[in-house]
């Protein structure tokens, strides 16, 4: 098992929204580096080591596993402004960050109706004097 495209949608969700665009573009470079020492280093390795090779793939999946299990959040069904409010709270930990929920939801699928209601309360009940809005003289 390996990454695979999933290491797109990590690199298109993990970083802050002001500097998304430089940090994306050094983890891509990155990945494609990483991508091309594999490629090259392989041939050379499986001469060496022959059926070894596999447990030193076993072994960095692992690895793998165990980086993103506490060190990767779960963005599931969110934004990527809720993410970076999910990200900039200091408290929450990765591997509890598929129970946190945005602001004004229950959870990340269910809108919370009565944050809503007092949200959009509170525009729409304050009058417009319509005839004061849209004269230029006043």
């Amino acid at each position: 098992m390996t990454w695979g495209p999933f290491a797109w949608v990590v690199i298109g969700e993990t970083f802050p929204l002001r500097t998304r665009a430089r940090q994306a573009s050094l983890a891509t470079a990155s990945n494609w580096l990483g991508n091309f020492m594999i490629s090259f280093l392989t041939p050379f390795a499986d001469s060496g080591i022959g059926y070894g090779f596999g447990f030193v793939f076993f072994g960095t999946n692992a690895v793998a596993a165990v980086i993103v299990y506490f060190f990767l959040y779960e963005t599931k069904n969110l934004a990527l402004e809720q993410v970076d409010v999910m990200y900039s709270q200091r408290e929450l930990k990765p591997w509890q960050s598929s129970k946190w929920s945005p602001e004004g939801y229950l959870d990340r699928n269910t809108r919370d109706p009565a944050y809503w209601e007092q949200r959009r309360g509170s525009v729409i009940d304050e009058p417009v004097d319509d005839e004061k809005a849209y004269r230029k003289d006043s």
